[in-house]
């Protein structure tokens, strides 16, 4: 589940009036080819050169053409540099425009662009400054899992905008904080700080689109499904009702609602659903990423569809989990001896008519997977042992325990959330291999979805021994996984 980080993206003041009023002149000509250097502001404040460069700047950031500001960074660092001494301001824009735009292309140098605004605010004495960087600084540090020290930061952030009246950039510290206490699994403060953000946004009649995803996923990881739906379900009507307005930030906005919606939908069996919010956040999204975690999902419900459609045909007694009965065709039922109705052997055959099989959950994992998606080995092995392919489903079961093994470095199962260098973890006695934040995450990586627990991972208790095995026989002592085949059939069939 994805909450969603809020960017303090202010406008910038116009680069030239600011040029102009440190230099003390009420305006300044903005330079082009013809204009010489004689006509242009103070030199104290900014070169002719640096003026252009700081043209081209403004011109992509106002227009949110994030690349085109990052294909400037090596000179507008250099032009930074230089000015610090001369404009310390506009140098501390500069490092904004460039922390923002990294920042929304989901690049880490953004942190080091939002430290060097926050360390100029502070030479400057400008706490305004200062909170801008930290709101942002305090994103950053979230999306690299130093939630500690983006906690810091974003108080520090959200104190000084309530002492100076700022109220928007006061809702942009909550939300950014309400990130990060969601990250840590502290739910109840999450909600309370992405309530108060939603309350600043209704307040100055700006859209609460964001503010309700954020919450209803936090209500989503607390297992309380029919709160996280409503949330969601507002969010979409907000965000749609703003279409004509919407850029590629707030379209995918709607995407990670739509993937969040699915989710839940999932989680309360609820699978046509599910498909169609899915495909809504793979239409949607702008991103690549969100892309490939929509296909996984999608590919999962379709499954899960199947296996709940051909439970259906065959009677309540047979189990979702009975992969390998679920695949058979119904003559080959009948011939083993399995007692069915006529009517339940049409139902079956009708299934399969409608073209309800696993050929398109295996297309949208395989997208999946290409993508990146590593989880989608663990379904495509499920999908593969669903049609007696046994060795292909031990192979990607295989593959998905190796890379399940690595992941346990710094991955907690219980929130499914990286951790940094800076949060501790537990490791778990039965594997040795599995890492929590604290013992209630811990309980959460073995709850049902009905309590919180997303559908897309199994349930840590029912992996907790092959992953153990895999681990100690496979990767540690380098024998052939066909030794542990017998042990990962056995979990297929669970």
């Amino acid at each position: 589940m994805r909450a969603l980080l809020i960017f303090a993206d202010l406008r910038l003041l116009s680069i030239f009036q600011k040029i102009a009023w440190k230099a003390g002149h009420k305006k300044v000509c903005v330079p082009n080819e013809a204009t010489s250097q004689n006509e242009v502001a103070s030199p104290k404040a900014a070169t002719l050169l640096e003026l252009r460069l700081l043209q081209k700047i403004n011109t992509h950031y106002e227009a949110r053409d994030w690349r085109g500001v990052v294909e400037l960074e090596g000179e507008a660092v250099a032009v930074a540099t230089a000015l610090r001494g001369r404009t310390p301001m506009l140098a501390a824009d500069i490092y904004h425009a460039l922390g923002v735009s990294l920042q929304y292309l989901r690049n880490p140098r953004a942190t080091m662009m939002h430290w060097e605004q926050k360390a100029i605010g502070e030479c400057m004495g400008d706490s305004a400054v200062v909170a801008r960087a930290c709101v942002n600084l305090g994103g950053c540090l979230q999306s690299s899992k130093e939630y500690k020290q983006g906690i810091k930061v974003l108080q520090q952030a959200k104190a000084i905008a309530e002492e100076k009246g700022e109220k928007r950039l006061a809702g942009l510290a909550a939300c950014n904080l309400g990130n990060c206490f969601q990250s840590l699994g502290s739910y109840e403060s999450a909600i309370a700080m992405h309530q108060e953000h939603m309350a600043i946004l209704e307040s100055q009649g700006e859209s609460v689109g964001a503010a309700c995803n954020n919450i209803g996923v936090c209500y989503k990881n607390m297992g309380s499904y029919e709160a996280a739906i409503a949330m969601f379900l507002r969010s979409q009507r907000t965000l749609k009702a703003e279409a004509g307005n919407q850029t590629g930030y707030d379209q995918d906005v709607l995407g990670t609602t739509s993937g969040n919606l699915a989710e839940c939908y999932l989680c309360t069996s609820e699978y046509q659903k599910a498909i169609l919010s899915y495909k809504d956040q793979y239409a949607i999204s702008t991103h690549p990423q969100m892309q490939s975690r929509a296909a996984l999902g999608l590919g999962v419900a379709l499954r899960l569809q199947v296996l709940g459609e051909r439970k259906g045909a065959l009677g309540e007694s047979l189990s979702i989990g009975d992969g390998a009965a679920l695949a058979a065709s119904p003559a080959a039922l009948a011939s083993s001896g399995a007692v069915i109705s006529t009517a339940v052997l049409s139902s079956s055959r009708a299934v399969g008519a409608a073209g309800v099989d696993g050929r398109d959950a295996r297309k949208w994992l395989y997208i999946a997977l290409a993508g990146g998606e590593h989880l989608a080995q663990l379904h495509l092995a499920h999908l593969a042992f669903d049609v007696g392919q046994e060795d292909e489903a031990c192979t990607l079961l295989g593959k998905y325990l190796s890379w399940r093994v690595n992941l346990g470095r710094n991955m907690c199962l219980g929130c499914e959330q990286a951790r940094g260098d800076d949060s501790p973890m537990l490791a778990c006695s039965g594997c040795n291999v599995a890492r929590f934040c604290n013992s209630n995450c811990q309980k959460q990586a073995s709850k049902s979805a009905m309590s919180g627990k997303s559908v897309l991972w199994e349930r840590h208790k029912e992996i907790c021994g092959l992953i153990g095995k895999w681990h100690h026989v496979v990767i540690k002592n380098k024998v052939p996984h066909a030794s542990l085949a017998p042990d990962l059939l056995e979990f297929l069939k669970g």
